[in-house]
């Protein structure tokens, strides 16, 4: 089942945290809905901790209620015996709080710790001053007004102290991983402290700057909020604080994975990445260049992306709208104010490289609770699993029901070896999986798997539900011929049904047909691509699918695929071809059969083209195929072959085309340009009408003669 995890903030859950019975119970009815982890936070904003600490000072000094013991040790017992997994969750940069100053906070013991904001003052001067100062700041792009004290993320104090709070945990308890929280600044107005200056003049390699002028200025706009100017760092000083946070990520990383064991990092960020540079944070790939921010250096603020030091990332889908369409309907700026659009923003700066929890905020469907069980499911479609914040509001509420995903009936799958009759099942439900787009006969259908000589019928796996009926399937094939394609196997159909997605069971029916693989002597497998195939690669590819065969350890192709389509009877760009250039150099015809050894030694012999098609053309010839359907290309002068073009066509006029080949000595001269022009005319006399040409990046090349992309594939493999 997908992760579905509940979070428990220390002071919303003060009772049930503190009251061992009550935590029990409360971890059964999160079981009971099919809740599978708590995230509890062992370190809030105030600093103090819930464990027995050396470092840090218990919770019972910010808390009456609580007790001089170890309350992580208590909820993790009680956590595993019911079933479920415990994460510690930290709220990093932050040591207390301005509203409830004690002087064991970590925050007011270290003033030098604390951030120094910059902001405008009553009388509209701008000014620094230290977090706690008592005189209020008009600041930009702060996000937290609950008092907390932040500290210096670039204070090398505070990540010394920070990080060892952190493998405290990891070591001495058996927590099934780390959650972060808060590894940011407040906003645009923290850090300006003397130390960010100089850390950053050093990272950025400035040394005539206006401090802090030259990275932004508020002024006073009537009636509205104050207006801001960037300075001419501003880019330059959103890098570096982004450098800041994802070096203690990175680091932190590292020391735990010298730990010995391998222990889950998670962190907690907004998925409003278009915003999120206000806060210092890159949360995304460092392969995404980012396209959101006009003041940075593009290529170097995507080096501080820091998700491949995850394990998970948690992302906030805190919108009430659920749709993209709802948001737009309700006048939302943007799609990725709701659940569905910040999944779409969170796949495009991820790559979903890393597992990704979509995160929703309870209270935001307090007014219509029916949204909150969509809102759950959105995340569970459309992300890796759900988080829920918080755990407080399911209980003081009795929202249980709201968030149950245990209900659902008639989920229950059971594996089976795929069956001859099965293939009738597949038909039926071809178009909810693969679309209109990827036509499929029973013919087709049949040669390409059962009737194939390199099907592997004890590798093929389905799922059936409670009434037997198949709910999805793997095809594969083995590879009969060792010497171009040894100990190679073959996806040829996989999937499993839109509402038995993402709970697991296409990674049971691929483990299942991978294990009888590798008993084969499996050394690589290829998503598509066999002989006669159904797909050349992964279909109309998204960033779920890809992540998916990531996770599985396939490597995808960096670009995508395609399949080409045109009329090429009403086509005149092939009739306005110009072939006098080439007619006096070149003779295209049918290929003869006293030509059939020369043709497959040019195939073989020529720097370039690949075996496989040696090998297609070898059997074709062997198996008598029509020579119509194969154009020569020789030169005059000699009457040596020189290129090649396989087509096809149907008594409907359905054809295809390829694969075409030329030699490398005639290659650069708009030679392809006239044995694709042939080919065509040629397609023509044999009835073909509507042309196919797949498995192709030369979209420019095809697309001279009006042929157009229909489908979309990317291609990936596997090896052992």
């Amino acid at each position: 089942m997908k992760p579905y995890y509940v979070w428990a903030e220390i002071q919303a859950n003060r009772n049930t945290i503190a009251d061992s019975e009550k935590f029990r119970l409360t971890m059964r009815k999160c079981r009971d809905v099919g809740i599978t982890g708590i995230i509890l936070s062992v370190k809030d904003t105030s600093g103090y901790v819930l464990w027995n600490s050396s470092i840090a000072e218990a919770y019972a000094e910010n808390d009456p209620l609580f007790e001089h013991r170890d309350y992580l040790q208590q909820c993790l017992r009680i956590a595993h015996e019911e079933g479920l997994l415990l994460f510690a969750a930290f709220d990093v940069f932050t040591e207390g709080n301005s509203r409830n100053v004690r002087d064991t906070m970590q925050g007011i013991r270290h003033p030098q710790w604390q951030v120094q904001c910059y902001g405008m003052s009553g009388n509209g001067e701008m000014k620094v001053q230290p977090v706690t100062s008592a005189e209020k700041l008009i600041t930009a792009g702060s996000i937290d007004d609950f008092g907390e004290i932040f500290v210096n993320p670039g204070n090398p104090q505070v990540r010394e102290y920070e990080t060892a709070l952190i493998k405290e945990v990891a070591v001495n308890y058996d927590v099934d991983g780390i959650v972060l929280d808060r590894v940011r600044y407040v906003g645009l107005s923290t850090d300006f402290s003397e130390m960010t200056r100089l850390q950053w003049e050093d990272y950025a390699g400035v040394w005539d700057e206006r401090w802090p002028e030259d990275v932004y200025t508020l002024y006073r706009q009537e009636g509205k909020e104050p207006g801001i100017r960037y300075g001419r760092y501003f880019g330059s000083f959103l890098t570096y604080r982004a450098e800041v946070t994802a070096s203690f990520v990175r680091n932190l990383r590292k020391e735990l994975d010298g730990l010995g064991r391998k222990i889950t990092l998670m962190d907690y960020t907004g998925s409003w990445y278009p915003l999120y540079y206000e806060v210092g944070v890159n949360w995304a790939s460092d392969q995404y260049v980012p396209d959101e921010y006009e003041w940075v250096d593009k290529e170097a603020y995507s080096k501080t992306g820091y998700l491949q030091s995850l394990d998970c990332l948690l992302s906030g889908f805190y919108y009430p709208d659920v749709t993209i369409e709802e948001a737009r309907k309700h006048g939302k700026p943007a799609d990725w104010y709701s659940v569905e659009g910040a999944a779409d923003m969170v796949d495009k700066v991820t790559g979903r490289e890393r597992t990704v929890l979509g995160s929703i905020f309870l209270q935001q469907y307090s007014e219509q609770l029916s949204d909150m069980t969509r809102a759950v499911q959105m995340c569970m479609k459309r992300s890796d699993g759900c988080m829920l914040f918080d755990l407080s509001y399911l209980e003081e509420n009795d929202w249980w029901s709201y968030v149950d995903t245990a209900q659902e009936k008639g989920m229950e799958l059971v594996t089976d070896k795929l069956k001859d009759e099965d293939f009738q099942q597949i038909l039926q439900d071809w178009d909810i999986n693969f679309g209109t787009a990827f036509p499929v006969s029973e013919k087709k259908l049949r040669d390409s798997t059962s009737d194939a000589a390199d099907y592997l019928p004890e590798a093929c796996f389905c799922v059936r539900n409670e009434a037997g009926k198949m709910q999805g399937c793997i095809a594969v094939k083995l590879s009969a011929n060792q010497k171009l394609y040894p100990d190679t196997a073959w996806i040829t159909l996989f999937y499993v049904n839109p509402q038995y997605r993402r709970k697991g069971w296409g990674r049971k029916l691929y483990s299942l047909s991978e294990s009888v693989l590798l008993q084969h002597g499996v050394k690589k497998i290829y998503i598509g691509q066999d002989f006669n195939n159904l797909f050349s690669g992964i279909p109309s590819p998204d960033s779920g699918k890809e992540a998916f065969f990531r996770k599985l350890g396939y490597t995808l192709n960096m670009d995508e695929h395609y399949d080409l389509e045109a009329d090429i009877v009403n086509n005149d760009l092939i009739d306005r071809f110009d072939t006098d250039p080439f007619s006096t150099v070149f003779d295209t015809e049918v290929l003869r059969a006293e030509d059939d050894g020369r043709m497959l030694d040019f195939i073989r012999k020529e720097d370039g083209l690949p075996e496989r098609w040696a090998y297609e053309m070898e059997e074709y010839l062997k198996n008598h195929g029509d020579r119509n359907r194969i154009v020569a290309m020789k030169k005059k002068e000699n009457d040596e072959i020189c290129g090649f073009c396989m087509v096809s066509c149907n008594s409907d006029g359905d054809g295809g085309l390829g694969p075409i080949g030329i030699a490398r000595a005639v290659r650069g001269h708009h030679v392809g340009d006239y044995i694709l022009r042939q080919s065509l005319c040629q397609l023509r006399k044999i009835g073909g009408r509507r042309i196919c040409i797949d498995w192709t990046i030369l979209k420019n090349f095809y697309g001279q003669f009006g042929f157009t992309p229909v489908r979309t594939f990317r291609a990936g493999y596997k090896e052992f």
